[in-house]
């Protein structure tokens, strides 16, 4: 069922600056909410609980594996070639494959260790740095996100930012996900079809996000995390250049607000 949200008026809330584009497309899982730090801390926490050891058989940290599986299974989700009840049980098929797990202790299945992810997930609404700071000068925002509604409805909730947010899409309840031009045709009619000139896409991922938003005729800005987290920065599909590239959520007042 559709959660109910605390939606933004414009009645409600002084006008202080005007905003370089009627339409502030927001992707949610790393971008606003920091879905590493909750992944890490549930996996880790899983391990304890269930007799499975932090890290695989061959001695790669547990959520370094899992987010490899996990990673290469959304890709897939994105491209259409995987439903998400499959994706769901096939990373931690895969990753029970190489868990190190102590003799005493029966392996976990799939299903279950999945449901356990999930029912803890919805509690973690860890922001990432700045978010609370930034999306209140930007509101209204619209939330696009490829995940789960049983998810992403608790944890914006959680979040403190659903006042902010005007309209949420969720890849499963629109039957698309994002960058397929059906998720952004289904956004952009029930924005009342706007000219794709007046919306602009942010998000971390440039297959999902900034491919999406480009396709459908946006501009878009590539939240590049890599520097603050200290990784190597995402490759970049040939031919895809994000109109901006920002390296901190505040950097979005300079771009967006004039």
């Amino acid at each position: 069922m559709r959660e109910s949200f605390a939606l933004f008026s414009g009645d409600a809330y002084h006008t202080r600056v005007k905003r370089r584009y009627a339409h502030i497309l927001v992707d949610l899982d790393n971008t606003l909410l920091d879905f590493g730090v909750c992944e890490k801390r549930i996996q880790e926490e899983m391990a304890r609980e269930f007799g499975y050891m932090p890290r695989t058989r061959d001695g790669q940290d547990l959520t370094t594996a899992y987010r490899a599986i996990n990673g290469e299974l959304w890709r897939a989700y994105e491209r259409g070639e995987i439903a998400t009840e499959e994706l769901q049980i096939e990373r931690f098929r895969r990753l029970i494959d190489r868990l190190d797990v102590t003799a005493a202790v029966r392996p976990p299945e799939a299903w279950f260790l999945n449901m356990q992810f999930i029912k803890r997930l919805t509690a973690c609404a860890e922001l990432v740095p700045t978010a609370d700071r930034v999306v209140p000068d930007l509101a209204p925002i619209v939330a696009i996100t490829n995940g789960f509604p049983e998810v992403q409805y608790p944890r914006i909730q959680a979040s403190g930012l659903a006042r902010w947010i005007d309209r949420i899409f969720i890849s499963e309840e629109i039957g698309a996900a994002k960058p397929s031009s059906r998720f952004f045709d289904h956004v952009l009619a029930e924005l009342g079809n706007p000219d794709p000139s007046e919306c602009v896409v942010v998000g971390d991922s440039l297959t999902s996000d900034i491919a999406g938003g480009a396709g459908a005729g946006m501009d878009t800005i590539w939240f590049d995390r890599s520097v603050a987290l200290g990784s190597h920065a995402a490759h970049r599909p040939e031919g895809l250049e994000p109109t901006w590239r920002i390296t901190s959520l505040v950097q979005l007042r300079d771009i967006l607000l004039v």
